[in-house]
């Protein structure tokens, strides 16, 4: 399940580029540990597709691409990375803060990437 959190317009700039990278280096790190031993990596995170910054709308189609990129390479990862749509929080703290803690104890276990 992917979604994720980017809240604070002052980061509007550095969304994009700064969410593919962090994925990125997060995915090699992983790769490098053999003790690992998964079938399927899950990463979440929330984007805000409405409200007050809609920035989710920029951040989601970079991230998916981004997940396409790894999981077409068999190079880069061992692992397949599984993703999907999530919700939108529509910039508000709460429905964030509630979406998250769903997206924490909800099966399977996900790893959250917070920007």
């Amino acid at each position: 399940m992917l979604m994720m959190l980017s809240c604070p317009p002052n980061r509007a700039s550095r969304g994009p580029a700064r969410l593919l990278r962090s994925c990125l280096i997060l995915l090699l790190l992983l790769c490098s540990r053999p003790s690992l031993g998964k079938k399927k990596l899950y990463i979440g995170a929330l984007f805000p597709m409405s409200g007050g910054w809609p920035g989710g709308q920029a951040c989601l189609p970079s991230a998916q691409m981004a997940l396409d990129l790894v999981n077409n390479r068999s190079d880069i990862l061992l692992l397949p990375i599984k993703a999907g749509v999530g919700l939108s929080f529509q910039c508000d703290p709460g429905e964030a803060t509630k979406l998250l803690y769903d997206l924490l104890y909800t099966e399977p276990i996900k790893i959250v990437l917070m920007p």
